[in-house]
């Protein structure tokens, strides 16, 4: 223990202390005389207090730097427990980034195709776009020539109606003139004249063929309008 050898301490400067007197007054010349028995036994008194307080010392200062070196061997079996377990998160950490750089890299590719399908389409869009233009101007253009073709069909129609208006005023006209003249022979022959079809009135010059002329008949006048052969 510290406290021994710091008696020890004290009891060696008191022997040397001793001395020290001795031989000086002995230099003086003064009878003195060294009483070994005393001496002797201070001094290996204190060397042994010293040797004892030095041991238990440092006995105590080995146990407390064990006792430290424990603490510091268990903290640094923490710490590696610790950097182990360090690695495997940052190991887990490394393949979960790497399975991420795989997953993003075939997002980024999935992206890029569909960009690619996209201006493809866009492309076709507008090809597709400018034919439905193109079969819209040229149905505009269809729908002009019907329209003029339908105008040109209505007038022939008109014109046709027209025409088959004046052919019945000269029928007419014609029939009345000879109707004077040909009374008799139409009474005596009316009944023996008689048309098969439009045909055959068309060709004897008698179409259209009213009722009350010679070779009218229902079978001439199918929508008993009174005219036949229309």
């Amino acid at each position: 223990m510290d406290f021994l050898a710091y008696v020890g301490a004290i009891v060696f400067f008191i022997a040397v202390i001793y001395l020290i007197l001795h031989f000086a007054k002995k230099r003086k010349g003064k009878d003195t005389k060294l009483s070994l028995k005393f001496i002797i036994p201070v001094i290996v008194l204190s060397l042994i207090l010293v040797g004892v307080g030095t041991q238990y010392g440092l006995a105590e200062e080995l146990s407390a730097q064990k006792d430290q070196n424990k603490e510091l061997i268990d903290k640094n079996q923490t710490l590696s427990e610790e950097t182990n377990a360090l690695k495997q998160q940052l190991d887990d950490l490394t393949a979960t980034k790497n399975e991420l750089d795989k997953t993003l890299q075939k997002t980024k590719d999935q992206l890029a195709e569909k960009n690619d399908k996209a201006a493809n389409y866009d492309k076709d869009t507008g090809e597709l776009k400018d034919k439905v233009s193109n079969l819209e101007g040229k149905n505009k253009k269809l729908s002009s020539s019907i329209n003029e073709l339908e105008g040109t069909i209505k007038k022939l129609k008109d014109d046709k109606s027209s025409l088959q208006a004046k052919v019945d005023d000269l029928n007419s006209t014609v029939t009345a003139s000879t109707s004077s003249s040909s009374d008799h022979t139409t009474s005596s022959n009316s009944s023996n004249t008689y048309f098969e079809n439009c045909t055959a009135a068309r060709n004897a010059g008698a179409a259209p063929v009213r009722k009350g002329d010679p070779g009218y008949g229902p079978h001439l006048d199918r929508d008993g309008d009174g005219i036949g052969c229309e």
